[in-house]
């Protein structure tokens, strides 16, 4: 389920510590280094003492199979963990705090009442996010949002071509700088600011931690799609948090093409830069890249913010929910259940 990027955690920390305290190392590591032969997004581990407590795919289905039985009160219990993953995929179609509410409270009243249509009981949480964004789409339609959106959003076919200005390095930032509002602030700011079918490619794949076939299922696109999606948002997220981390802007003008005698170019590494990150490489070209970063300090610094991007983003937690969100969904579907 949900996990983080820290391979170890001290109880007691606040989860934001936790989560970030070996996030920026004092040096810009290369990417060998940093990567530790893991995958950023398929196995983030687990949080120390998490706000909701984590269950497993046994579990829900355990409880989704007392619920068919007439245990109805158990629903709320089934659907705590995922309040916020909800929300916050509402809201990444939405971009509305009241509409993304809206949707959510439709989203579990709609997963109630047709709970005996779930075939698959393990796959309860992508089904649940799947209505989510169904009924953010829905609702979206009827406002009729989608007008205002820029006619010069790019197809997924031009999407790899997106190049990196501002290559500044990313400083060290102490977990204190990254607890204040402000921060907080600029990390959800720029998430809002990414089209849309970035900004929920983004949030299913690297908020919540969903598999590329599961991402998708939900999305209704290709995996194909979903890869350069994910890409894309990251670049994207990069240069707009670049501003609030990035020190000494060491270079003016990107010549990041200029061809090169070697085996892989800077071209290549942006291509596959997220692939790299994922650690979806084919072992030759993951060292290929790995040496090519030794000896090119753009791509370098390019992989490591990158990299940084998906840690910051890895607990949904950072990301902003509205007051007593909780006690009003709950209060939603007591009053439309009958349920006391």
């Amino acid at each position: 389920m949900r996990r983080c990027v820290t391979e170890d955690y001290a109880p007691g920390k606040s989860f934001l510590l936790r989560s970030i305290r070996n996030l920026f190392p004092r040096k810009v590591s290369l990417p060998h280094e940093a990567c530790s032969g893991t995958k950023i997004l398929s196995r983030c581990e687990a949080m120390a003492e998490p706000a909701i407590a984590e269950r497993s795919f046994d579990e829900d289905a355990a409880l989704i199979e007392r619920i068919r039985a007439g245990e109805d009160d158990l629903f709320m219990d089934l659907i705590q963990p995922y309040e916020r993953s909800v929300y916050h995929v509402a809201f990444s179609v939405l971009k509305n705090t009241q509409d993304a509410e809206d949707a959510s409270q439709e989203t579990f009243l709609k997963a109630f009442r047709h709970l005996d249509q779930l075939r698959a009981l393990r796959t309860f949480r992508r089904w649940l996010l799947q209505i989510a964004r169904n009924e953010a789409l829905l609702r979206r339609r009827k406002d009729r949002l989608h007008l205002h959106d820029s006619i010069d959003e790019p197809d997924d076919a031009g999407d790899s071509d997106f190049t990196p200005h501002d290559l500044a390095d990313w400083r060290e930032v102490p977990s204190k700088i990254l607890e204040r509002k402000e921060v907080c602030w600029h990390l959800n700011r720029a998430l809002e600011g990414l089209p849309q079918k970035y900004r929920e490619t983004f949030v299913l794949r690297d908020v919540q931690h969903l598999s590329e076939k599961e991402a998708s299922e939900v999305l209704g696109v290709s995996v194909a799609a979903v890869k350069v999606r994910l890409h894309r948002a990251r670049l994207l997220l990069r240069e707009k948090l670049t501003p609030v981390f990035g020190r000494r802007r060491w270079i003016h003008q990107l010549d990041f093409f200029k061809k090169r005698q070697q085996t892989v170019s800077c071209e290549l590494v942006l291509q596959q830069l997220s692939n790299y990150i994922d650690n979806s490489l084919d072992r030759e070209l993951m060292v290929d890249i790995e040496k090519h970063a030794r000896s090119c300090r753009r791509c370098s610094v390019l992989v490591d913010s990158t990299r940084k991007v998906v840690q910051i983003y890895c607990d949904e937690r950072v990301l902003e929910m509205p007051d007593r969100y909780s006690e009003r969904l709950r209060a939603f579907i007591m009053r439309m259940t009958g349920k006391r």
